[in-house]
C-alpha cells in the first residue's frame, strides 16, 4: 500500500512515436503539462511531462491594442484564449483583457470647421495583456513569428473563432 506520493523531478528517455505531428507514448498523447502512465518492470508512475523550450525561444509579455473590431467579434474575445500551431503548440495566450470600449472616429464638425471624435456603436478598441512565444534572430533581436517584438509592432492572434489585429503598445517583460 502507498501512503505517501512523492513529486519527483527527473529526466527521461523514452520511445515515442510521431503521428500528424503529435508525439504517442504507447498511444498516448504526450502533451506538455498532461499527466501520462509511465510503467517499467518494477513500478508504475503517473509523469507530468514538461517538454523544455529550446534557448532560441523565450516568452515574451506584452500588451496590445486591437483597434475598431466589430462588436460580434469584440464580444468572442475572452481572457484564456489561445492562438496554436498546427502541431497543437501554443503560440500566444491572451491572459488578461485590460480594457473594453467603443472606438472612436474621426469627424468634421461643419459649424465649427474643425475635427472631432465621435464613437462608434458598432466596433470595439480592446487592450488585452498576451504572451507571445518568440524566436531570437541571429542579431539577438526577439521576434514573434516573422514580426519584431517593439512597441509599434502589427501582431495577429487567431484563435478556433476569430483573427484579429493589433498594436504593440508595451512590452511587459523582456
Amino acid at each position: 500500500e502507498f501512503s505517501r506520493f512523492k513529486q519527483v523531478p527527473a529526466s527521461i528517455k523514452i520511445r515515442a512515436e510521431v503521428r500528424n505531428n503529435s508525439l504517442f507514448y504507447n498511444n498516448q498523447q504526450i502533451i506538455n503539462g498532461v499527466p501520462i502512465s509511465f510503467k517499467t518492470d518494477k513500478y508504475y508512475v503517473k509523469a507530468i511531462p514538461i517538454i523544455e523550450q529550446s534557448k532560441n525561444e523565450k516568452w515574451m509579455k506584452v500588451k496590445i491594442k486591437f483597434f475598431s473590431l466589430p462588436s460580434e467579434v469584440s464580444s468572442a474575445i475572452n481572457e484564456g484564449d489561445v492562438q496554436k500551431e498546427k502541431d497543437s503548440r501554443t503560440i500566444a495566450k491572451l491572459n488578461k483583457i485590460i480594457s473594453r470600449s467603443p472606438s472612436k472616429v474621426q469627424a468634421l464638425k461643419l459649424e465649427e470647421s474643425k475635427i472631432v471624435f465621435i464613437t462608434d456603436p458598432s466596433c470595439d478598441d480592446i487592450v488585452a495583456s498576451l504572451d507571445l512565444l518568440c524566436n531570437y534572430d541571429a542579431g539577438g533581436n526577439l521576434f514573434y513569428k516573422e514580426t519584431p517584438v517593439k512597441i509599434g509592432s502589427q501582431i495577429t492572434f487567431f484563435s478556433t473563432y476569430y483573427w484579429i489585429s493589433g498594436t504593440i503598445i508595451e512590452i511587459e517583460e523582456t
